[in-house]
């Protein structure tokens, strides 16, 4: 059985809806089962108070508890706390905006729910609520009623003070000096940095010069000794591209020109292409005429690609050279770290052209030294030291006696055939 009456509060109407048989009434016109569940609101509610019940509703917020307040949980977990008897008229709006405050909060434990509301019922009692006043509609509307004005603002130059006056200038003049020590400081900065800078570019330059002078005639040497090697080998590759043909009853490969002044090139060419096959038969693979044609078509793409990087080819090449006289002048060391990099290349199996360059260099240079009068292969020879365009020879003559040094000259045409 359901009754339901109403009651003016504070000058606002709300509905009370008693229902004996599913649970108890609820001042703000929300009535709820046994389980704590909403079943209905007041038609004649308020509005703030039907948004109340609507979002109670929306999150599904659940009666947990009830006795000096109202206790509500939704299934995320969120706890909702309100007074179980509303004080005034203003209780639904403030309803309201704590109902939406929890929402958007974390979920909270009970207890600690419960504590805050507590807290702020109790900083409502001390410091009051702000008692509402309507604006005033014009001048003379009733006692502590104001009219807003015309809108019209005033902002003309205000009077200043002499006191204020010289403040303000001291400011000024504060600013301008700071502004102008600010300024200078930038401009001593950008000076030291522009000096500085200068005297890196002409210790840079200062030592390219001094590199030059010493290290250039050998560096002319080795540039000529690597152009010759790489003319070799873009020979060998380009007479390995050139078309070639079977002798007529297929025993053997022939070469385009027999007898021509380019042998060396040729051979390099047939055993690169007899190489292949005999790699295939150890692999098992059979060395049709298919197999031969596919062979000679892969290494004439090689060898293209080989002679499309020979500039390329050179500048690593002498670069790699002028960074390592940068660090030694010894050309035993020069030819050890050839090896090695000859060696790394090898081992990682890529840049094979590269790898051969180092390699021919590394043995052009023993033949150069010999054709100076240097025996590179006499074991008191410990070390070879190159400046400018003479090479010193420095012999260990034991019984801790000290280095014995002899020189040899060389110029640019004293390279031998080979570099």
């Amino acid at each position: 059985m359901a009754e339901s009456y109403s009651r003016t509060v504070g000058g606002t109407t709300a509905a009370i809806v008693i229902d004996s048989e599913v649970g108890r009434s609820f001042g703000e016109g929300q009535h709820f089962s046994k389980r704590g569940c909403i079943i209905g609101t007041a038609r004649s509610m308020s509005n703030a108070l039907a948004k109340h019940d609507a979002l109670l509703r929306q999150h599904k917020f659940v009666l947990v508890r009830d006795d000096k307040h109202k206790v509500y949980r939704n299934p995320e977990g969120k706890v909702y706390v309100t007074a179980a008897t509303p004080s005034d008229w203003r209780a639904g709006f403030n309803m309201l905006t704590a109902l939406k405050r929890c929402i958007v909060e974390p979920a909270k434990p009970m207890v600690i729910a419960i504590d805050d509301f507590e807290r702020e019922q109790a900083a409502q009692l001390i410091q009051g609520q702000r008692k509402l006043q309507h604006s005033a509609h014009g001048m003379g509307s009733g006692k502590q009623k104001h009219s807003r004005g015309t809108g019209f603002i005033y902002d003309g130059p205000r009077m200043m003070t002499p006191e204020e006056q010289a403040i303000r200038e001291a400011q000024r003049q504060q600013a301008r000096e700071n502004a102008q020590r600010r300024a200078e400081e930038m401009r001593q900065r950008r000076e030291h940095n522009r000096a500085m800078r200068q005297q890196k570019r002409a210790a840079a330059e200062a030592a390219e010069r001094e590199f030059e002078e010493t290290y250039r005639p050998f560096l002319n040497v080795t540039r000529r000794i690597v152009d010759k090697r790489e003319a070799d080998f873009i020979a060998m590759c380009q007479s390995s591209i050139q078309h070639r043909a079977w002798s007529p009853d297929l025993t053997f490969y022939e070469f385009p020109v027999m007898g021509s002044g380019d042998d060396k090139a040729e051979r390099w060419a047939h055993g690169l292409f007899i190489s292949g096959i005999e790699e295939a038969r150890e692999n098992g693979e059979e060395t049709t005429m298919d197999y031969m044609e596919w062979l000679i078509e892969d290494l004439a793409t090689n060898c293209s690609m080989y002679v499309a990087r020979s500039e390329q080819r050179v500048t690593q090449v002498m670069k790699f050279i002028g960074r390592q006289m940068a660090k030694s002048n010894s050309i035993w060391d020069l030819q050890d770290a050839l090896s090695d990099e000859m060696e790394r290349l090898d081992d990682a199996m890529k840049a094979w052209d590269t790898a051969r360059l180092y390699g021919d260099l590394d043995f052009e240079l023993d033949d150069w030294l010999v054709g100076l009068g240097v025996n590179v292969y006499e074991d008191s020879v410990v070390d070879v030291i190159v400046h400018k365009n003479e090479v010193s020879i420095v012999w260990d003559v034991g019984d801790k006696q000290p280095s014995r040094h002899g020189s040899r000259r060389f110029d640019i045409a004293d390279a031998r055939r080979g570099g």
